[in-house]
């Protein structure tokens, strides 16, 4: 039985090395013959390409940006009051002295009628004052005369006490008279030295009523919010019952002739910029002088048209078409790998990589292609416009047609 197993085992054993020598062989031309076929032009992936051809076209870039009204006013509370009534809608068309929110003004008027009746008391206590400073100028000087004639009196008796003709008594009397007199003129001078003191505090006070009537007055007047300037409504902040806090935002106004498109711009930016909004092109009106910190560019402002149907504090996107630029090559957008990268086909037609710059869209034939510099790429080299999967420079490839590059657009009027 031994000997049986044995002679299996030297029987397979024989059969095994030449079935592993024949699979080594096959192996080795199977590896021969792909290599063979990788290089066979057959196997090449097919591709298209343009032709490098920069020429002179007009950028198209996307910006986004935020609309602003150079004229716009926003209406506020004057006090803490009720809204009774709101005539306007959001969007509305109003003329200059229209009436935009309707306050309860109860409150406010009772508060100017009573500043009014404290005006009329202070007027009548400056009124009286003033009078009592004249009666007061006439009194002393009856008083002065008084004094006088007390002084004379005393001067009298203290003679006839000399010679016996009155007594102690009567002297004494008379110097009590002078004393009494000497104090009534004291007195009333200090009374009138008092009463330009006593003016200037009560005009005063009037001064701070006039001006609390004045605030009370513009209150009542802007209690009934009216347009300053024909406009249109932006934003209405309250609603009809509520009741709004002084200061609190009612209502916004602005006029539609003064609505920018507002962007940041590229430092290298062109003059002649034009905005495509609302499907007009509007004209750069101004450019910042300096750049506002944390931004990468100077702010731009665009003319809105009227009709566009912006409002402000929307943030908008659009076109900016720029002037014609020179040096530049249009790719379709599949030609444009991560990165800002594309592939170059060479005469051997292997790949090349190169970093180009991105400088707008421009449109051919009913759609938007890149436009770059073309200061990267070789004056007679050819572009790969085929998308590839896993692409890597160094690949072979079979090119199998061969574009022109996109015509120059025309430039476009502003409208």
């Amino acid at each position: 039985m031994k000997t049986f197993f044995k002679a299996c085992l030297r029987l397979l054993l024989a059969l095994s090395i030449p079935a592993a020598a024949i699979g080594l062989v096959m192996i080795m031309n199977q590896a021969n013959n792909g290599d063979e076929i990788a290089e066979t032009p057959d196997r090449r992936l097919p591709v298209e390409v343009i032709a490098v051809n920069p020429g002179q076209y007009q950028p198209i870039a996307q910006w986004t940006g935020r609309v602003v009204a150079r004229r716009q006013v926003t209406l506020t509370a004057p006090v803490t009051t009720d809204v009774i009534d709101i005539p306007v809608r959001e969007g509305q068309s109003v003329a200059q002295g229209d009436v935009l929110i309707r306050l309860d003004t109860q409150s406010l008027r009772w508060d100017l009628e009573r500043t009014e009746a404290d005006l009329a008391e202070f007027d009548a206590n400056i009124g009286m004052t003033r009078n009592q400073q004249r009666a007061d100028e006439d009194m002393l000087a009856l008083e002065t005369a008084l004094l006088q004639q007390s002084e004379a009196s005393l001067e009298r008796q203290l003679g006839l006490l000399q010679r016996g003709v009155t007594t102690e008594e009567a002297v004494e009397q008379a110097r009590a008279s002078v004393t009494q007199a000497r104090q009534a003129v004291r007195q009333r001078r200090l009374a009138i030295d008092n009463h330009p003191a006593t003016l200037t505090s009560l005009e005063a006070q009037r001064d701070r009523l006039n001006i609390a009537l004045a605030r009370q007055q513009d209150a009542l007047a802007r209690a009934e919010p009216v347009a300053p300037f024909a406009g249109r409504i932006g934003r209405i902040a309250v609603v009809n019952g509520e009741t709004a806090q002084a200061g609190q935002p009612l209502v916004s106004l602005y006029q539609p002739e003064s609505l920018t498109w507002r962007v940041v711009m590229p430092t290298d930016a062109p003059d002649g910029l034009m905005a495509d909004i609302g499907g007009q092109l509007r004209p750069m009106v101004e450019r910042a002088d300096q750049i506002e910190e944390g931004q990468s560019g100077r702010y731009a402002w665009f003319q809105i048209p009227v009709d566009a149907n912006w409002s402000p504090g929307e943030t908008r996107s659009s076109r900016v078409v720029w002037p014609e630029r020179s040096g530049v090559q249009p790719i379709p957008r599949e030609a444009l790998y991560s990165g800002n990268r594309l592939f170059l086909v060479d005469d051997e037609q292997r790949l090349g990589s190169v970093v180009v710059d991105v400088v707008g869209v421009v449109e051919h034939q009913g759609e938007e292609q890149w436009l770059i510099d073309s200061r990267a790429l070789p004056s007679e080299g050819r572009i790969l416009i085929t998308r590839l999967a896993n692409i890597l420079p160094g690949m072979q490839v079979s090119v199998v047609t061969n574009h022109d590059a996109a015509s120059p657009i025309e430039g476009v009027d502003s409208e």
